[in-house]
């Protein structure tokens, strides 16, 4: 089956006029996503697009595979497909290299989830740069599945708050904060009884939004 994500940009494009998107992930490749009319960019948090690493060393082998037609459907295909990915991906790169925020409030924070966060603000600077009016992005922040050691998970609520905090600063200054919705999703939740360990998997989660212009 098709990712939730996926599904609501399949409908972004069937409408007329379609919504030009594109969707991100800063967490590796994620099933949300799947189903999408494009697909989806896959990001580090910390380097960004990351380029071909033999693309130096292979590249005239490259250029030849991807400049001859074949008279094979699938072999055209396949020459295309590559030639698009590797020229997008250095694209994007280049563009994000470059990229700033509008502040400086992720300077006051660390971790990965900061870091994820902060390369999706700048992803975001960049739509009218890239064309976009409707973007995903998907983060994720790990090391829930702790039982019985709480100052594990306050660490963990510290370092979502932090971070969800300068965002938020940053899309304020960008103008952009009313645009936005942020959808937060655990994937179980916890019994009210032990295993003997603490509390145990359940079914259920948490989940909970924010956005500028979203009320309740």
């Amino acid at each position: 089956a098709d990712g939730i994500l996926g599904r609501v940009f399949s409908a972004l494009e069937k409408r007329d006029p379609a919504f030009a998107s594109k969707t991100y992930s800063v967490a590796g490749s994620q099933k949300v996503f799947e189903g999408a009319p494009a697909n989806q960019y896959v990001i580090d948090a910390y380097d960004g697009f990351v380029v071909y690493n033999d693309r130096a060393h292979l590249g005239d082998h490259i250029l030849n595979l991807t400049e001859v037609s074949s008279t094979s459907i699938f072999a055209e295909t396949y020459s295309e497909l590559t030639d698009e990915a590797l020229r997008q991906n250095e694209a994007m790169k280049a563009l994000l290299d470059d990229a700033k925020t509008a502040t400086d409030a992720f300077d006051d924070v660390s971790g990965s989830f900061a870091a994820q966060l902060e390369c999706v603000a700048k992803l975001i600077r960049l739509r009218g740069t890239l064309g976009t009016e409707r973007d995903g992005f998907l983060a994720e922040l790990g090391g829930w599945d702790t039982h019985r050691n709480l100052d594990t998970v306050s660490g963990l609520v510290k370092s979502l708050d932090d971070a969800l905090e300068v965002l938020v600063t940053e899309l304020e200054a960008q103008g952009v904060w009313g645009d936005v919705a942020i959808v937060a999703l655990s994937d179980f939740g916890r019994t009210l009884t032990s295993n003997g360990q603490g509390t145990d998997h359940a079914w259920g989660g948490n989940m909970f939004l924010l956005g500028g212009d979203l009320k309740g």
